[in-house]
């Protein structure tokens, strides 16, 4: 619109000119400027009446013109002064969000967020021993798998749902812990996706692991280094029903047992997944705000939305992008890219995960989530 009104007034103008032009020239045939004689009062009045009157009005709408884009101009400065001053707002919070997290602990704020992506990865392996020989029917109910299908059709059909279930699942433990409040909360969530029995076992199997300082923790590390993964599920059961005085199954080792016993330990102590919600709820609603609030700007074209995107991008950490990919890839946080809200892919569009080091962290491949990443170490 901006470039048709420009081209407009400036057509105006020129015809505005060529009118002039040729009136003059052809009045120049009967009427002598430089002559001797007298002026002709009567007949130079025409000339200005046609002039005011024809080729004034087409000069005063290109004026007019000029003035409605000149008066465009001062409100979208003034809007973009208003995007900038809430932008640097939202930047100046999302440090003040990190900083918060500082609080009550000797680590700097973004060691904070470093040391609850670890957790995560933590519990990711951990739960290799659940997840050890599932097929990807034993864990998603056939109606949300086909329904997730669907969805994900559309950004990223190749996804490999099985490790998607992995990630998602230990970022849900590491956010909401396992207490009981938190499982709850977990089973809900999952309700209708996940199958009951299988939800059921992992939250079972990971609430027996200990705080690292707990007395009982050694125990838990004893278990966990038997020889094979089913010794370690079957050895967890045992403990599992044994302080639920159920009765045991026939045909169990000898050397099981014993393991068990030597290692058997209460339920009365604190989880070792106690969770994070507190910390990063807030955290990642703000700056999926902010990032939202970017890219919703109709006065921003794509380089400038890029260019705050940027430096938003650049506030966060390795570890940080880090927690975000994970997030992204958990059910808490698909709408910022695999189900997006609108069809905005935030991740993808803006780069946000451009930082992270290596291909591949743990074994997680970045690329099979979001192959379309610009990622520095790769370009």
């Amino acid at each position: 619109m901006r470039r048709l009104l420009k081209s407009i007034a400036a057509i105006t103008v020129v015809m505005g000119l060529l009118v002039s032009g040729y009136f003059f020239y052809r009045l120049s045939h009967n009427y002598n400027v430089f002559g001797d004689g007298p002026i002709l009062l009567n007949d130079t009045s025409h000339v200005g009446n046609f002039i005011g009157g024809v080729v004034g009005t087409m000069f005063s709408f290109a004026g007019f013109l000029i003035l409605v884009l000149t008066l465009n101009d001062q409100n979208k400065s003034t809007q973009k002064e208003r995007f900038e001053s809430k932008f640097f707002d939202l930047l100046r919070l999302h440090r003040e969000n990190v900083k918060e997290l500082e609080e009550g602990n000797n680590s700097s704020g973004r060691k904070e967020l470093r040391d609850i992506f670890m957790e995560v990865l933590k519990c990711k392996e951990d739960l290799i021993t659940v997840f050890s020989k599932r097929k990807i029917e034993q864990v998603y109910t056939q109606s949300y798998l086909q329904s997730f299908q669907q969805k994900l059709s559309q950004t990223n059909p190749d996804i490999n749902l099985l490790e998607l279930a992995k990630i998602n699942t230990a970022y849900l433990i590491t956010f909401y812990g396992v207490n009981a409040d938190g499982r709850q909360t977990i089973k809900s969530l999952l309700e209708g996706k996940y199958k009951p029995q299988f939800i059921e076992r992992i939250l079972e199997f990971i609430a027996m692991k200990p705080r690292l300082e707990s007395d009982y923790f050694p125990k838990w590390e004893k278990v966990m280094k038997l020889s094979s993964k089913s010794s370690r599920v079957n050895a967890f059961e045992l403990i599992r029903r044994l302080r639920n005085s159920e009765k045991l199954d026939n045909g169990l080792s000898r050397e099981l047992i014993q393991v068990v016993e030597e290692n058997m330990y209460d339920s009365d102590y604190e989880k070792f997944y106690a969770g994070h919600q507190y910390k990063l709820g807030y955290y990642f609603r703000h700056l999926y705000q902010t990032f939202t609030f970017i890219d919703q700007q109709s006065l921003l074209n794509k380089e400038e939305k890029y260019f705050y995107a940027k430096i938003l991008r650049a506030q966060l950490s390795s570890h940080e992008q880090a927690l975000l990919f994970v997030n992204s890839l958990s059910m808490l946080g698909l709408a910022w890219d695999l189900c997006p809200v609108k069809e905005t892919r935030l991740i993808t569009r803006y780069n946000l995960i451009k930082n992270l080091p290596g291909e591949a962290i743990f074994g997680i491949v970045y690329k099979d989530f979001y192959p379309n990443v610009q990622y520095e170490l790769t370009n």
